[in-house]
């Protein structure tokens, strides 16, 4: 089976990062797996941190680049990072389909749209549905510096 496994951030060291790379570690001794990078990382780079065995997995880059590179703090802060993700995912999207299963390792984004015959949301946390809510009851001051 070709697997795809996406995790925005597979080039600096996290715990969700660990949880990707240890699915792909595991799933490589029997399938064909792909790790898709938002930036070159070299495969010893998450051997080395992680204490992994990653022979065998392929790496890919996104071509997207941010359309947005400084996020000023406020409250556009959340729309300007929301405009990149809308941007990753029109590229990941379509890339699934060339896959049997794709597995998003990134729960913030949500909103790509897996065109693979399966596919997974790793969701360690939760998006809270109450964040429209609660930003709703902060005056203009905080509104603007919410994010």
């Amino acid at each position: 089976m070709k697997i795809l496994l996406y995790d925005w951030a597979l080039d600096f060291i996290g715990g969700g990062q660990k949880y990707c790379c240890d699915i792909a570690s595991l799933l490589r001794k029997e399938h064909e797996v792909t790790l898709l990078c938002r930036k070159p990382v070299e495969r010893f780079f998450l051997e080395e941190a992680y204490g992994l065995d990653l022979d065998g997995v392929n790496f890919l880059n996104l071509k997207f680049r941010p359309r947005c590179q400084s996020v000023p703090s406020g409250l556009y802060n959340i729309l300007l990072q929301q405009w990149n993700v809308a941007g990753e995912a029109a590229e990941i999207s379509p890339l699934s389909a060339k896959y049997d299963l794709f597995i998003n390792c990134e729960s913030t984004r949500a909103m790509i749209k897996p065109l693979s015959p399966k596919s997974v949301l790793v969701c360690p946390f939760p998006p809270r549905s109450d964040l429209l809510k609660e930003w709703k009851a902060y005056g203009p001051a905080l509104k603007y510096t919410y994010a």
